[in-house]
């Protein structure tokens, strides 16, 4: 390779270095912005359907019908699985939720715990599986050794 390549290559080398310097932090921290920006936003959601969920256990009256409707919308926008527009009315009209229901539904702090444990499982099996393979790797090793 001639001297003008090399310095071709080690001038792109530096170029590449320094906008990998740049790019990288600022990567990570859009990443991380918007993976908390993503999980307030999901908590925050999680505020509403417990408020919308306190509303509906009132019985349903004509005083307080909007507000029922507004806590049946809250539910729906949050809320992957939509409400069909019978469930909605039955909600306004004649569903009182219970407080049996409460304890069935988990703070954002337990979904969190929860989440936390499962991954703690998933590194332990993963590095058992990686130990598994490791010692595979090295069984094929001595195994090949043994044959030469």
């Amino acid at each position: 390779m001639s001297k003008r390549n090399l310095k071709a290559w080690e001038k792109a080398k530096i170029v590449g270095t320094l906008i990998a310097s740049i790019a990288i932090p600022i990567s990570v921290t859009l990443i991380g912005y918007w993976h908390t920006s993503d999980f307030k936003e999901k908590e925050f959601g999680l505020h509403y359907i417990e408020l919308a969920v306190q509303i509906l256990k009132d019985k349903p009256q004509n005083h307080n019908e909007n507000i029922r409707s507004w806590a049946i919308d809250i539910i729906n926008a949050y809320s992957t699985v939509k409400l069909s527009d019978d469930t909605k009315s039955e909600l306004l009209d004649y569903i009182i939720i219970s407080d049996s229901l409460d304890g069935n539904i988990k703070s954002s702090a337990q979904l969190m715990e929860e989440v936390s444990s499962l991954k703690k499982q998933w590194k332990q099996k993963n590095k058992a599986v990686d130990n598994l393979m490791e010692e595979m790797h090295h069984m094929a090793k001595q195994s090949n050794n043994a044959v030469k």
